[in-house]
């Protein structure tokens, strides 16, 4: 029980970061700009982010379908948030970043499935 508060600071403080740098202009990051090569690669990094939401997420909530179908709309719903902010921002909307975000989240719950048949089968 107690490993599921370490992950729900952590969730925080990933939501924190993300959401920073989601909102910030991106004339506030021309060094992570440089560094990271955003421009070039910000579908990949959508991915990313999402994966670990997804993933932080179901490690704090409950197994059940419901906390399953819970998490996934949280997530998503979030993903979309931040893209409807980001011209607030001095950034745009761009659909394709909510595409990479929503398989970010494929990607994770579809690992954790797979994860678990592979343990089933091996008992």
């Amino acid at each position: 029980m107690r490993y599921k508060t370490s992950y729900k600071y952590l969730f925080l403080v990933w939501w924190v970061i993300t959401t920073l740098l989601f909102l910030m202009p991106p004339d506030q990051l021309p060094e992570l700009n440089k560094i990271l090569s955003i421009e070039k690669h910000d579908k990949i990094i959508h991915i990313i982010i999402f994966f670990v939401y997804s993933y932080l997420i179901y490690k704090i909530s409950f197994k059940t379908y419901i906390a399953f179908i819970a998490s996934l709309i949280f997530v998503l719903a979030y993903a979309i948030i931040i893209e409807l902010l980001q011209p607030f921002v001095n950034r745009g909307f761009d659909l394709y970043d909510y595409v990479a975000s929503i398989v970010g989240v494929l990607i994770t719950y579809f690992s954790i499935y797979l994860y678990k048949l592979i343990k089933l089968i091996i008992k």
